[in-house]
């Protein structure tokens, strides 16, 4: 089940358990690498669910930074199994 409405959600969640941090100060400097996110599924049906709303919400694309933090790194080495191959 595809859930992008709560995308929102879950980086705030992730960012509250101290596993990344989000920065909007700082950007990737190949801006091609934002453009990717315009035409991605979840993204569009979150700029048609807003724009369909009545209180005049819009969905755009931020420029900016989730990085993992130390504790972010140490926790996916905890909890991923480095021999697997990513699906």
């Amino acid at each position: 089940m595809s859930t992008p409405e709560r995308t929102a959600a879950y980086v705030s969640n992730i960012e509250r358990l101290g596993l990344v941090t989000v920065g909007f100060i700082d950007e990737i400097a190949d801006a091609a690498q934002y453009s990717r996110f315009a035409t991605m599924p979840e993204f569009l049906l979150l700029r048609e669910a807003a724009e369909q709303g009545a209180n005049g919400d819009t969905a755009d694309i931020k420029r900016g930074v989730v990085a993992l933090t130390p504790f972010g790194h140490a926790f996916i080495a905890a909890c991923v199994d480095a021999t697997v191959e990513a699906v």
